[in-house]
């Protein structure tokens, strides 16, 4: 029998707002701290805000998501989120469903009595329908297996797109990122929910991060130093997670934090402010590294 080892790794998120002439009142969602997942355990995790805030509360959503409200009821010039992360990390199996044809997992999405299953099947704000025409390599053939479908989807991001981290925004819609092949992780993320839907799976976006400095012998992936996106597709047995950005399936070098239909409702902090200060700026620093055994 092969033992699995647990590889940890710890993350140190610091989102930095600075405000001149200052605000007047800050209200926040923050979702900084993961969530229960597969082949991942939680060794601790903590939200230091600065300023204190006058009320921090933390909740869960439908999809098990940890989110924390914070509201800083009195004058400030900046506010700063530090999140810590401490987890395991073990390589996730492949599913045996892989050699399954996608039409199998068609029907067990289609039959499932989990209402975020079949949820999961529809168009979703960020992520809705558009015409793959334009790009008829995204469309997934329900004859193949859904490891060949999954490795072809992941083969057609490498080949056809480009990471461009200075063309779109966290607004631009997925079928201005399909016209112009550029983009950046969520970009890619929300493209391959609608190729995956679309085909009838039950597919959900995963936010989190990747290791900045990889294993000795690995390449490093693109979205280290930030927060990082990908997808996970139901099998009919379990979530299988890739990564379009990277061309890969998830491996024991992501940490995963939230998942949910598409970025709205996993967004690591989105927030209002009264009192519109002159000038605002935001600084954004993460540090994903492993801790030797």
């Amino acid at each position: 029998m092969i033992e699995t080892v647990a590889r940890r790794l710890v993350v140190r998120h610091i989102t930095r707002y600075s405000y001149q002439p200052g605000v007047r009142l800050s209200h926040a969602i923050v979702m900084l701290r993961p969530a229960a997942f597969p082949d991942q355990y939680v060794n601790s995790a903590t939200l230091v805000v600065d300023p204190g805030p006058d009320t921090l509360i933390d909740s869960t959503d439908s999809f098990g998501n940890v989110s924390t409200w914070v509201s800083i009821e009195r004058p400030h010039d900046h506010l700063t989120y530090d999140s810590t992360i401490d987890v395991m990390v073990t390589e996730p199996k492949y599913d045996i469903a892989l050699g399954n044809p996608v039409s199998a997992a068609v029907d067990a999405a289609s039959a499932s009595v989990d209402p975020l299953i079949r949820w999961q099947r529809m168009p979703s704000p960020a992520a809705t329908t558009i015409d793959l025409s334009a790009l008829g390599s995204l469309r997934l053939s329900p004859r193949v297996t859904l490891g060949e479908a999954l490795w072809e989807l992941l083969r057609v991001f490498g080949d056809e797109f480009t990471f461009d981290p200075t063309v779109t925004t966290v607004s631009t819609p997925v079928d201005e990122v399909l016209a112009q092949r550029r983009g950046v992780c969520q970009d890619f993320a929300h493209l391959a929910l609608v190729a995956l839907r679309s085909a009838g799976l039950s597919a959900r976006y995963m936010s989190g991060y990747i290791e900045t400095s990889p294993p000795p012998g690995q390449k490093r992936l693109v979205g280290a130093d930030a927060s990082h996106a990908w997808v996970a597709v139901w099998s009919g047995n379990s979530w299988i997670e890739i990564d379009p950005t990277n061309q890969c399936f998830a491996t024991a070098s992501h940490v995963r934090v939230a998942s949910g239909r598409d970025y709205l409702d996993v967004a690591p902090v989105r927030g209002v402010t009264i009192g519109v200060p002159h000038s605002e700026t935001l600084e954004i620093s993460v540090d994903t590294a492993a801790v030797p055994s």
